[in-house]
C-alpha cells in the first residue's frame, strides 16, 4: 500500500493521540502497530517528518522576507511623511492647521 507523508502523519497522530493517556509504552505500541499497518517503516516517518519541518522553515522565511519588506516600506513612508510634514511647516512658518 503507497500513503503519502501527509497520509503517514495523519494516521499516526490519530493513533497516538487515541491512547494519550494511556502512558508511553502504549503510544509506542500504538506507533509500531501503526507503521506495520501502513507497511511504513521509522525512516518513513524520520523523512517524513524532515520534510514537513523543510517545508514550514520555508515557508517561514518566506513570511519573514514578506515582513521584513513591509516593515521597510513602512518606515520609508513614514520618513517621507516626517519629511513632507517638516517642509510644510517650514514654508508655513510652522504654523500647521
Amino acid at each position: 500500500m503507497e500513503i503519502t507523508d501527509a497520509q503517514l502523519l495523519r494516521e499516526l497522530r490519530r493513533a497516538l493521540d487515541a491512547v494519550t493517556d494511556q502512558g508511553a509504552d502504549a503510544q509506542a505500541r500504538a506507533l509500531e502497530e501503526t507503521l506495520q499497518r501502513l507497511n511504513a517503516t521509522m525512516a518513513d516517518l524520520v523523512r517524513a517528518l524532515n520534510a514537513v519541518r523543510e517545508r514550514r522553515r520555508h515557508e517561514l522565511t518566506g513570511l519573514a522576507g514578506r515582513i521584513g519588506a513591509l516593515a521597510e516600506r513602512h518606515a520609508e513612508a513614514e520618513e517621507t511623511s516626517d519629511a513632507v510634514d517638516r517642509f510644510l511647516r517650514s514654508i508655513g512658518g510652522g504654523k500647521r492647521p
